[in-house]
């Protein structure tokens, strides 16, 4: 960003065999983070936030206040809605346990990590 602000090129980086795979597994959780992050949203705006939503409400926070930073609700219900979804769209186990948003059990069953719980996104000072 502050190389284009100031005209500057910067050469491109020779990746290795190694850099290549960490790139490609830090792109692998930040598209699992964007989707959970969307998948909170939802249950934010839908039914199962309802009381999430008037808990807000009564800190005073408006509704364009928690659009704004991106809040969103982990559903109480079910253990594995999170891990669910994961599971259905083939997202492969350890990047799911690498993101933290989700944990294996003893047991080997893999589950939400937050249920009932107000998310609040971390992001970068990009915005993104």
């Amino acid at each position: 960003y502050l190389a284009q602000r100031a005209s500057l090129t910067i050469p491109e980086s020779v990746e290795g065999g190694e850099e290549r795979v960490a790139a490609a597994q830090r792109e692998a959780l930040v598209k699992l983070h964007e989707d959970a992050w969307a998948f909170f949203k939802d249950q934010l705006a839908g039914p199962a936030g309802a009381r999430a939503r008037r808990e807000l409400e009564t800190r005073g926070l408006s509704a364009a206040t928690c659009e704004t930073f991106g809040y969103g609700f982990a559903p109480a219900a079910g253990r594995e809605t999170l891990a669910g979804l994961f599971a259905e769209r083939k997202v492969p186990l350890p990047v799911q346990l690498q993101s933290g948003l989700v944990i294996q059990r003893d047991d080997g069953r893999v589950v939400d990590r937050f249920r009932n719980r107000l998310m609040i996104p971390i992001r970068r000072d990009t915005g993104a």
